[in-house]
C-alpha cells in the first residue's frame, strides 16, 4: 500500500498556474488595489454601455464571465461593437472573421 501511495503521490501535488490562470490572478490583483466608486457601480447598472465603456467595469465582467466560463461572450460583444466602426471597403473580411472565430460550428470561441 506505501508503495502504491508513493506511486501516486503526484496526484495529490497542486498544478503549476497557466498562463491563463497567471493572466486572471493578475487582473484580481490589479482589481483588488482599484475599487470602483459608489457613483461608478450605480452608473453601471442603468445601462449595460456604462460597464463596457469603464475599464474597471469590464474587468470586473470579464473576471465574471471567466467564473462561468463564458468570457468568449465579452470577446464578441466587443467584436460586434469594433464591427459597427469598420470601413466599408473592410466589412465582409471582418464579418467573416467573427464568424468564423464566433459563430461557426466547431469555432475556437463559439457563442
Amino acid at each position: 500500500a506505501k508503495d502504491i501511495k508513493h506511486k501516486i503521490s503526484f496526484l495529490l501535488q497542486k498544478p503549476e498556474p497557466q498562463a491563463a490562470d497567471q493572466k486572471q490572478m493578475k487582473d484580481k490583483t490589479a482589481a483588488a488595489k482599484r475599487v470602483p466608486t459608489t457613483v461608478e457601480v450605480e452608473k453601471w447598472k442603468e445601462s449595460f454601455s456604462h460597464v463596457m465603456s469603464s475599464e474597471m467595469g469590464r474587468m470586473v465582467f470579464a473576471s465574471f464571465l471567466r467564473s462561468e466560463f463564458s468570457e468568449e461572450n465579452m470577446d464578441f460583444w466587443v467584436a460586434c461593437e469594433d464591427y459597427k466602426k469598420t470601413a466599408p471597403s473592410k466589412l465582409p473580411t471582418r464579418a467573416k472573421q467573427i464568424y468564423q472565430q464566433y459563430i461557426a460550428a466547431d469555432a475556437p470561441n463559439e457563442v
